[in-house]
């Protein structure tokens, strides 16, 4: 049966039709993935909210040039991702799914997207492959679910290699319009979250020039006083009239701190060693990431040589393994990291092992490199399953010294127990593929389906009402309660989200605000404060009453509960 299959994958590999069908299965797989249920839980501290309501505050004041949170500028990233969401919320209203539509539709895109890029210069199966390894690994489908720039700027960014390189390996009649194609999508990816839309695409394609010895070419052909003004009429509009609202202002929080010192600097506590990005793609690309070395090694020639008198399709490998290598480095590099930094990386390494089990699938001889990746594959499935097993046993234990910040070990049982058996049906997948590839294939897929589907009814859930559901009900609570006036708080705490279910200005207040917090209760107006629970002894003896306590925060005011 096995075999029978494949011989009819292999005569139908470039069938229209057949590609046209399998576009619509990603589409439908990709779609439920992404949308199902993806509005049914609240919004996580700290990004989500701060997008959510920054778009909000759009909407309320008309003012579309300068993202604002809590009525105040906000210069963290530019104004794209606000507008979308704001468009967002115009066709779907002030919610959750608003929030999130931009990063699903967007991640939605780039698997159809990738599929149509890998059939054009290797097949329809190396496409198919490339997009499924995709749209099924943790990291994507995370941040596809997440109201956070990451994936639209990996897009925006995928995009313009997907038209470099048509640019660069199509006929002359079409290299204009890819060309121009890149300057757009860099303008976009400017516009999504800033220098990095320049950066990126600078980092991989002209070392990508160099080794191939199309540089001289390239620059002939790319047209760069056109693009150059392509991306100027796209992304410089926005950034003159925001300076010329804000002034220096902008260029000092926009430019120095979330750019040169954020790089090489640490911002809000984001620090990490060297090698943080490697369980980043070990965990975040899993199953596929076992692959990945020997994807990489049989990418990178031993001599560049041999690049300059391939086709297209031939360097595509090692175009696909600089793409990630560059981004991997890059950020490595970076004084501040956090794990959504390389994902503009996942596209690449999807072409890189969609190719190298496209080879896989196809008779001929085989030697040990894909064994060694099946059982790094075990190993690491395995060491997972093991550790989500034992998870609610190593909570309990934790619990002792911190019962508020944990959650209760009953409650993660089901959950930890379901995400181990799906890691340990990874691990044991491999058996299948000897003999049966398709179904050794079509099982890892399927179980990421499972993991996701885990992650999105048990998991997420039980985070959110651990975490989160307080501050949501606390915020609802307090507005309501207070109608159009008085005022509402937050006292040692970082958390956005109560200012956007709030739907009102919080006066935010550090730990070491005491003294204001005191002056603040004195108020002859209603005030309620929302804390930690850990901080209520300290502030036990002012003028406050307990509303409500639940988890590790806490409703007070300055007058008794109603």
């Amino acid at each position: 049966m096995g075999s029978l299959l494949e011989k009819g994958l292999l005569e139908m590999k470039e069938s229209p039709w057949l590609s046209l069908g399998l576009a619509f299965v990603l589409i439908v797989f990709s779609a439920f993935l992404f949308f199902f249920k993806l509005g049914d839980i609240g919004l996580f501290d700290v990004d989500e909210p701060s997008y959510a309501e920054a778009a909000r505050e759009m909407l309320e004041t008309g003012d579309y040039i300068t993202p604002r949170f809590n009525y105040k500028n906000r210069y963290d990233k530019p104004v794209l991702f606000y507008w979308l969401i704001a468009l967002s919320y115009q066709a779907f209203g002030v919610n959750e799914f608003a929030v999130r539509f931009p990063s699903a539709i967007a991640g939605l895109i780039l698997i159809v997207s990738t599929f149509y890029f890998v059939r054009r210069f290797i097949g329809t199966r190396a496409g198919f492959l490339s997009a499924l390894m995709l749209a099924t690994n943790l990291a994507v489908v995370a941040w596809s679910r997440a109201a956070v720039t990451d994936m639209l700027l990996t897009l925006f960014l995928s995009w313009g290699f997907f038209s470099f390189f048509m640019a660069h390996h199509t006929s002359e009649t079409k290299k204009k319009a890819w060309y121009y194609g890149l300057y757009l999508m860099m303008a976009l990816a400017a516009l999504t979250k800033g220098l990095v839309g320049i950066v990126i695409p600078a980092l991989v394609i002209i070392p990508y020039l160099l080794a191939t010895g199309g540089l001289r070419q390239a620059l002939k052909e790319c047209r760069v006083l056109p693009g150059f003004l392509i991306f100027l009429a796209v992304a410089l509009p926005w950034y003159l009239l925001e300076i010329r609202a804000s002034g220096w202002e902008f260029i000092d929080a926009f430019f120095i701190k979330h750019h040169f010192v954020r790089y090489t600097g640490v911002v809000s506590g984001h620090r990490g060693p060297i090698l943080y990005f490697i369980p980043v793609v070990l965990v975040g690309f899993f199953p596929w990431s076992a692959y990945l070395p020997l994807a990489l090694t049989g990418a990178i020639p031993n001599k560049f040589r041999a690049l300059r008198s391939t086709s297209g399709e031939g360097r595509l490998p090692f175009f696909a393994a600089w793409w990630f290598l560059a981004i991997f480095l890059f950020f490595s590099l970076a004084g501040t990291k956090l794990p959504s930094y390389i994902l503009p990386s996942f596209p690449a390494m999807a072409i890189l092992v969609g190719g190298l089990w496209d080879l896989e699938l196809t008779p001929r001889p085989r030697g040990w490199g894909f064994l060694a990746s099946h059982i790094f594959l075990v190993l690491m499935a395995l060491l997972l399953a093991l550790g989500f097993f034992l998870a609610p046993t190593l909570v309990e234990r934790a619990r002792a010294t911190s019962p508020a910040l944990l959650p209760d070990p009953k409650d993660l049982g089901t959950s930890t127990g379901l995400l181990g058996i799906g890691f340990l049906i990874c691990g044991i997948s491999p058996l299948l593929f000897r003999s049966l590839r398709y179904l050794g294939l079509g099982t890892l897929a399927l179980t990421m389906v499972y993991l996701s589907l885990v992650l999105i009814l048990q998991v997420a859930p039980l985070a959110y009402a651990h975490l989160q559901s307080a501050l949501k009900d606390f915020a609802l609570t307090a507005s309501a309660r207070l109608g159009s006036g008085g005022e509402l708080a937050l006292f040692g705490a970082n958390n956005p989200s109560v200012v956007f279910y709030g739907r009102r200005p919080v006066k935010q207040l550090g730990k070491g605000e005491k003294e204001a917090l005191k002056g603040l209760l004195a108020s002859h107006e209603r005030v309620y404060v929302i804390t930690k629970a850990s901080l209520l002894p300290e502030i036990g003896g002012l003028n406050v009453f307990l509303v409500e306590r639940r988890g590790a925060y806490a409703l007070v005011s300055n007058r008794p509960p109603d």
